[in-house]
């Protein structure tokens, strides 16, 4: 029993932990949280109690929490990223962490409108990273150098030893993802291959697979069975990959080419395969190359003389708190949600806060340019994803389909203000006011689309001539040739109506659907096998030569 005892105690304290393997994975878990929230959950934010109606992920919520809704989930949405980045750049470590994974722990748990299951998996992984001691994570920020003598009370969290039971619980929680995905796959449907097949829409990997039938002399279909049975094979594999540390490197050449390969097959599953491929990097490399950069300190002691060299007058500390706050709270506060101005307030708040407590940590200078990148990150962020945009353009979809016209509206007009010189949904906003009565807004409107659009198209042409053999810029130019067809045909349904010339706006449509046929056909001239997207656009294509 001692013997089994002492077996379980190695298992889970004497593993060593790099501080720079913890900086990595530091920055890659919690940076990527907050893109990953700023990028792409955000504009989810808008499906959250649409309807008044919600089902939380643990039934018991429901009764507990009032239905969310997308300014509470926005506002979340957006204090969450601010926390994570904050926790990936090591301003306020442990504080950070915690709020950013209450944050993103609670805005899954909550409800049931965004259940990419990842997002539970990044939660657990935050939720562990927290039971982690300070003294890890902050020799992890600041690189201080080891002691001298191995630390031999490994039970002792406050002696700052390098190993951690929470550690090694990460490496668990891996190891049981690849386990069950790997169950989950011993199905005669997976197996058989059919399932990679439907979900394979990359033309370049079909032909692929097709090339490999033909060359081992396979029935069609063959080369797909074969990937389903290695596929499951190599996710068992995995879960010991991360259990043996003698396997490690071996699991270093297979386990990230699993997710590469769901990126290349083109699966939409968000940026779950981005973590993983950055996880599995950092925790299967050799101990050998962290310890090399470890002994790499001259940024680290850099930061640390700059932070020797804080001030520290109350005056200066006051300043400074006050300088960060508002100027964090300018940053983020006129984002283009209604909930910005609370987001925005709260965030100066915890970074004046921060600044206050780093003051007496000779961590100053970090926490000063940490918040203030946070919010800038943030800001730039939602902007380059068009995040606003999606998130009011996704809230008036909802709301039109359930006849709330005027608050579609409403969120329609907020959507096109974002995207004043790019195709928007204008067409769709000039529908509600032609079903609202408002025919000159309406006119309006679908004359703004013809232009935007004509001036988009002179761009997205100017792009394929410089590249004429790239087909996504001729399936690119159909698809906008269709929308310039469709404005027009509106135009001309509300000019006929109201008795105006309405031959040019015919024409205008006659021309987008000519010149719809003949990008889509040089796309298929390019790229003949890639069926679902010129499928798409023929369908919509012939729908749009049936109308008048």
């Amino acid at each position: 029993m001692d013997r089994l005892s002492k077996a379980w105690d190695r298992f889970w304290f004497e593993d060593e932990v790099s501080y720079t393997r913890l900086l990595a994975l530091r920055w890659a878990l919690f940076g990527l949280v907050a893109f990953d929230l700023w990028s792409v959950m955000l504009h989810h934010a808008s499906r959250y109690g649409a309807g008044d109606f919600n089902v939380a992920q643990v039934g018991i919520l429901d009764a507990m929490l009032p239905v969310p809704t997308p300014a509470i989930i926005s506002a979340g949405v957006l204090i969450t990223g601010f926390f994570a980045l904050r926790a990936a750049l090591g301003i306020s470590v442990r504080l950070s962490m915690v709020m950013s994974t209450i944050g993103y722990f609670g805005i899954y748990l909550w409800s049931q409108a965004d259940s990419y299951q990842h997002h539970y998996l990044v939660a657990l992984l935050m939720t562990i990273s927290c039971f982690a001691p300070d003294s890890l994570w902050s020799r992890a920020q600041t690189g201080e150098p080891e002691s001298s003598e191995v630390e031999q009370d490994v039970d002792d969290e406050s002696s700052g030893g390098r190993w951690h039971w929470a550690i090694r619980l990460v490496y668990v929680q891996l190891a049981l993802l690849y386990f069950w995905t790997a169950v989950t796959k011993c199905d005669p449907t997976w197996l058989s291959g059919i399932t990679m097949d439907q979900v394979t829409s990359e033309p370049s990997v079909r032909s692929f697979m097709g090339s490999v039938d033909v060359r081992f002399g396979w029935a069609a279909g063959e080369s797909y069975r074969a990937a389903a049975w290695m596929t499951m094979l190599g996710e068992f594999f995995a879960a010991l990959v991360f259990l043996i540390p003698k396997l490690r490197i071996l699991g270093l050449l297979i386990v990230p080419w699993f997710h590469i390969g769901v990126e290349v097959l083109g699966f939409d599953i968000e940026l779950f395969s981005y973590y993983m491929i950055a996880i599995d990097l950092i925790l299967l490399s050799p101990a050998a190359l962290w310890r090399r950069l470890d002994g790499l300190r001259e940024v680290s002691t850099y930061i640390a003389s700059l932070d020797a060299r804080s001030p520290t007058g109350s005056a200066s500390i006051w300043f400074l708190v006050v300088f960060v706050a508002i100027g964090c709270g300018l940053i983020t506060a006129p984002l283009p949600f209604e909930s910005s101005y609370v987001a925005g307030t709260l965030i100066a708040l915890f970074a004046g806060l921060s600044i206050y407590r780093s003051s007496h940590r000779q961590t100053l200078w970090t926490a000063v340019g940490g918040n203030i990148l946070a919010a800038v990150a943030m800001t730039t962020t939602v902007y380059a994803a068009d995040s606003a945009y999606d998130y009011y353009r996704m809230w008036g979809g909802d709301l039109k389909r359930r006849g709330q016209y005027e608050e579609a509206a409403e969120r329609y007009i907020l959507a096109n203000s974002l995207m004043s010189d790019r195709p928007a949904r204008r067409v769709q906003l000039g529908k509600i006011y032609e079903r609202l009565g408002r025919g000159e807004d309406a006119l309006e409107l679908y004359q703004e689309s013809v232009v935007v659009l004509n001036g988009y198209l002179s761009e997205l042409t100017i792009r394929a001539h410089k590249d004429p053999t790239e087909p996504d810029h001729h399936f690119e130019l159909a698809e906008n040739h269709l929308r310039l067809a469709s404005s027009c045909r509106a135009l001309h349904r509300i000019q006929t109506q109201q008795g105006l010339p309405a031959d040019e706006s015919e024409v205008c449509r006659l021309q987008a659907l000519g010149s719809t046929e003949d990008a889509l056909n040089e796309g298929i001239k390019l790229s003949p096998n890639d069926r679902r997207r010129s499928y798409k656009i023929q369908r919509h294509l012939r729908k749009a030569k049936r109308q008048r």
